[in-house]
């Protein structure tokens, strides 16, 4: 069988639940390459490999050179004949340079994906206005098997714009539960999870407007994720402002035993994501296997997964009296919520790593350069 292999230097236990580790374990649980993934890491520290990942095999990558290029250049050297597809991400022109080189040096053997993992401010900014350099980029990227982003928007402007070509469009997946929730009892809370207080996830957002629709009734807001130093002193303003949310908001923490938060994902009855950026945002399809609704900023993936508006809505991003309205809306039930157990059918018939996976595998079976 051919092999597969990802490349992510700096990788920790915590990426291999996510797109880092999943794509590669999926590649090797559906039968498509014998896969295998490299970080700099011990194998010993990588728990999530022999719990949720048994059968994907680890390659420990050497540090040697303290830099990522250098180190990632070396590895595929050193085994330049042993694998058929080396998945990386975040393509910069050096990492193309090498890939063209190593392209050379195994006769056109292996193949390369790059998953770019691209959020929308790379359209905002224009960040691939031609270049004098621009030609050179573009011939050396036509080596590249294969160039994917996550969302559409994001997809068809570097397909357009940028020297990557072709970029296809391949979302993120979901792990599918191994049983369904048809008996699924929600209660009224309002959940979020990620790390809470950075500039990214705008958790302040989200309080704001949970202090604006939920002071006179018994909804609940559960905050879980590690915590900024300068979210804590808002905290203090916050309860300060709004004494009542005191008994109303829970803030367990970081947690990370996955059926600890799946029981949480299962009782909360909608997710808010506040982001200002996201180049997909995993937590949204890891809410809804479990049935939440959502209520998410306006940003070009959360558009994808909720295009027919009936498992959720979007707001302006920092618009928390939107977001307000939107929460004030569930509460009083002029918004009414979809069965949970549609919400997990939709995710699991459009989003499951098995069906993302299987369409990467089809890209790379086909002789894209």
């Amino acid at each position: 069988m051919k092999k597969f292999i990802c490349l992510f230097p700096t990788g920790e236990d915590i990426v291999l639940i996510k797109d880092v580790g999943m794509i590669p374990f999926y590649m090797y649980k559906d039968g498509h390459y014998d896969a295998y993934i490299s970080f700099y890491k011990s194998k010993d520290e990588l728990a999530y490999l022999s719990s949720d990942l048994k059968g994907l095999n680890y390659v420990q990558m050497n540090n040697i050179f303290h830099s990522e290029l250098l180190s990632t250049f070396f590895f595929l050297i050193k085994n330049l004949f042993k694998y058929d597809v080396v998945m990386l991400f975040h393509p910069t022109p050096y990492k193309v340079l090498m890939i063209n080189i190593i392209k050379l040096l195994s006769f056109n053997r292996t193949k390369f994906y790059f998953k770019i993992d691209a959020d929308y401010r790379v359209v905002e900014n224009d960040l691939y206005v031609n270049k004098w350099s621009s030609g050179i980029k573009r011939f050396l990227s036509k080596r590249i098997d294969l160039f994917s982003a996550e969302s559409q928007a994001v997809c068809q402007y570097l397909d357009q714009r940028s020297y990557y070509h072709p970029v296809k469009y391949i979302p993120n997946g979901c792990v599918v539960p191994s049983k369904g929730i048809d008996n699924l009892v929600k209660e009224n809370i309002f959940l979020t999870v990620g790390r809470l207080g950075t500039n990214q996830k705008d958790t302040e957002t989200l309080m704001e407007a949970f202090a604006l629709s939920c002071m006179d009734n018994n909804w609940r807001l559960v905050l879980v994720g590690p915590r900024e130093e300068d979210f804590e002193r808002y905290l203090i303003s916050f309860f300060r402002r709004h004494p009542w949310a005191i008994g109303k908001i829970d803030l367990p923490g970081a947690i990370y035993n996955r059926e600890q938060l799946n029981a949480i994902y299962q009782k909360s009855a909608v997710f808010v994501l506040t982001s200002r950026y996201e180049s997909f945002g995993l937590v949204l399809l890891e809410a809804m296997i479990q049935g939440c609704y959502i209520l998410s900023t306006a940003l070009p993936p959360s558009k994808d997964i909720l295009k027919d508006d009936t498992l959720g809505k979007t707001f302006p991003i920092e618009d928390s009296k939107e977001l307000a309205k939107l929460m004030a809306g569930i509460v009083d039930n002029t918004i009414i919520l979809p069965e949970p157990k549609h919400i997990q059918e939709y995710v699991i018939n459009n989003y499951s790593w098995s069906i993302v996976v299987e369409k990467i595998a089809s890209y790379l079976k086909k002789d894209i350069t």
